[in-house]
């Protein structure tokens, strides 16, 4: 237990998802202090979404097993950041001291990324506009009997849940933009790891590659059928997560391709009536932790 105790992570980015974060693991784990966990998102917590029992502790510490002392263990599922306070409280409780970092996004913008993903996906009929989309967010937000379950609309309201971060971990809270990271890399890299504590001169030769760029599917039913075989190919390949991220390269160079549409004026004008309030609170909340600079999306609310 001891053991397991020890290669349990002290870095977790905890989200959001579609705000960079595959990038920021990427470039943060160049940092030989800083060892990645085997594959990106180990959702150890996310059963607690459920109701349901954490996995054995060993199941999350195997994906550090090659820890050779570095400073920090550092995994990345963005998907906590939603989970509640409940869950918030067990990260605290089962990780030593953590640090965390929350990536945010305009949330507009991170909409349409998200309803492309789910798309390129096959999670969504074909024809399904973002409008429709987004109506259909609307309705699963007010009732929860909707078919259609409206994270993607949900998860852009950041100020809902990220009081419960601040109110468990404080000053080991950090929040970054997806904008300065899209726009300044090294630059962003450089300030984490100085917070971190650790050299941010290496920041000037890490590799700030694109990664996990949200895609058009070529094929809706390849799309589809991907989907269905997703948790299967999970099972089989758990154990090899480097193997499973070798098929999802394949598969995206085979039935993915650069998005061509675009995001109506009209339903960017909804979504930002919609995410006004909590952007208005989010600004009001980053300003009493110090932040001093906020992105343009936030300092218009």
């Amino acid at each position: 237990m001891e053991k397991s105790i020890t290669l349990l992570p002290n870095l977790v980015i905890a989200g959001v998802p579609k705000c960079g974060t595959t990038s920021l693991f990427s470039m943060l784990g160049q940092h030989p202090q800083i060892l990645a966990s085997d594959v990106k998102e180990l959702d150890y917590f996310m059963p607690l979404a459920d109701g349901k029992p954490l996995p054995p502790l060993d199941t999350y510490t195997a994906h550090f097993r090659q820890w050779a002392g570095e400073r920090y263990r550092m995994e990345a599922s963005p998907r906590y950041a939603w989970l509640g306070p409940e869950a918030v409280a067990s990260v605290a409780a089962t990780l030593p001291t953590p640090r965390i970092l929350i990536s945010l996004r305009d949330p507009v913008t991170r909409f349409w990324s998200a309803y492309g993903y789910l798309r390129s996906r096959g999670r969504l009929a074909r024809d399904m506009s973002a409008d429709a989309y987004l109506e259909a967010c609307e309705r699963s937000h007010n009732d929860s009997s909707s078919p259609v379950r409206g994270f993607a609309l949900t998860v852009g309201m950041y100020a809902e849940y990220l009081p419960d971060w601040f109110n468990s971990f404080g000053d080991d809270l950090q929040v970054l933009f997806a904008e300065d990271l899209a726009l300044d890399p090294r630059g962003s890299v450089a300030s984490l790891w100085s917070w971190l504590q650790l050299d941010p001169s290496l920041a000037t030769t890490i590799d700030t590659g694109s990664r996990n760029a949200t895609m058009q599917a070529r094929s809706h039913l390849l799309a589809q059928a991907a989907e269905r075989l997703r948790p299967v190919t999970r099972q089989v390949f758990g154990s090899r997560p480097q193997l499973r991220t070798s098929l999802r390269r394949l598969y995206d160079s085979i039935n993915g391709t650069a998005r061509r549409d675009q995001l109506a004026p009209q339903t960017a004008d909804r979504l930002r009536e919609l995410y006004e309030p909590s952007n208005r609170r989010l600004a009001a909340l980053l300003a009493a932790r110090g932040y001093k600079q906020l992105p343009d999306w936030l300092t218009r609310a």
